[in-house]
């Protein structure tokens, strides 16, 4: 991989630092294996559950070790969702002591357009001369991607994915997976991916939400009657990509 794609947050981390946070004693990192995800009540998520536990020890001791201070909880990106996620899994009451803030960084509350794009043609990150379809079979085994899927709830029935014969919508997500070959992720999806998108509860707690602006975001893919294998034209909420 690319340096500017690993170490994008080494940044924010000097930029604390500056300001008087101390690695190991006021600045604590939580990384996890962003291949994996969780799942809704009643399914088994063994990696995700326990980086969730693993995340709440953290979060204690940081505070133990602080004079019982609360603490401030900073995301980016998936890990604004597992933050979620650990904040209602836990008592209103352990949120009350532990939490101050929680803020997340452009934290894809609803879902983005452009995992379709991954599951459907691959996606090379930017990186150069990577053929988007070498890499689209190891993309679509990450589960965590099926929970980056659009949201019905957000997107409604706009038009996401569009071919010459079928519009997909953010409820037809299990048709456009079966329509790209990926028929062993629709259960998956239905079972225990979209129980967590229906239900989104607010934490109870302080929480900023940080965007960019003026950033090329996806918002609907047009694919030809070549498929799924040749990159969409896409349309963005500024702009149309074409790519040849």
């Amino acid at each position: 991989m690319l340096p500017h794609i690993t170490a994008y947050m080494s940044s924010l981390v000097e930029s604390l630092g500056e300001i008087g946070y101390v690695d190991g004693k006021t600045l604590f990192g939580a990384p996890y294996d962003f291949r994996y995800g969780l799942a809704a009540a009643g399914h088994p998520s063994q990696v995700g559950s326990k980086f969730l536990q693993d995340l709440k020890s953290l979060i204690e001791e940081a505070s133990t070790s602080n004079g019982d201070k609360p603490v401030i909880l900073l995301s980016h990106s998936l890990g604004g969702l597992f933050v979620l996620q650990l904040l209602n899994r836990n008592p209103l009451p352990w949120r009350q002591k532990y939490i101050k803030h929680f803020i997340a960084l452009s934290a894809p509350w609803g879902g983005t357009v452009q995992e379709m794009l991954t599951f459907a043609s691959g996606n090379s990150l930017g990186v150069p001369l990577v053929d988007p379809l070498l890499v689209r079979a190891e993309q679509r085994s990450s589960e965590s991607k099926l929970w980056l899927m659009p949201s019905p709830k957000l997107f409604g029935h706009k038009p996401l994915a569009v071919t010459p014969n079928v519009t997909y919508s953010a409820y037809d997500i299990p048709q456009f997976l079966e329509a790209i070959g990926f028929h062993e992720g629709v259960q998956p999806y239905k079972s225990r991916i979209l129980p967590l998108m229906e239900h989104l509860l607010t934490p109870e707690v302080p929480i900023t939400c940080i965007i960019g602006s003026r950033v090329r975001t996806p918002e609907s893919l047009f694919y030809g009657e070549c498929g799924f294998d040749k990159l969409p034209e896409i349309v963005c909420d500024c702009a149309i990509w074409s790519f040849f």
